[in-house]
């Protein structure tokens, strides 16, 4: 039985990269067009205001991060601003009374998601 091949170092950073930025700007999204997700939450969601803050920070974040680890100088910088912005969604689940599917696919999903793709988040090398 033959192991799995392990992706390269470059595609690992290209997958991370556009997995951060894809999450950042839905995270966006939910932050601007979240009416219908954060309507009528009251008995699953505390402080809905507070849940649509911390969208649009983690969001922001993390398309900072993307931004900023594109250069090998600031590539920790970038990292450490993916890993605050999952950081603040998983503190965000205090907010939450109930933690249904709302707070599975808004909050903890996207927050794994930043933490896992945070390891290889970096700049691609140029095309030779």
């Amino acid at each position: 039985m033959t192991s799995p091949q392990r992706l390269p170092e470059e595609s690992r950073r290209q997958w991370a990269d556009i997995a951060v930025i894809v999450v950042g700007v839905a995270l966006l999204g939910l932050a601007i067009w979240g009416g219908p997700i954060l309507t009528g939450v009251d008995d699953e969601i505390a402080y809905a205001h507070a849940v649509w803050l911390v969208y649009a920070g983690a969001g922001a974040l993390a398309i900072a991060g993307v931004i900023a680890a594109q250069r090998w100088s600031t590539r920790g910088l970038g990292r450490a601003l993916v890993i605050v912005a999952a950081l603040g969604l998983l503190a965000s689940l205090f907010a939450f009374r109930d933690l249904g599917a709302r707070a599975w696919f808004a909050t903890i999903l996207p927050a794994l998601i930043f933490l896992i793709a945070s390891r290889s988040l970096g700049p691609l090398p140029p095309p030779t």
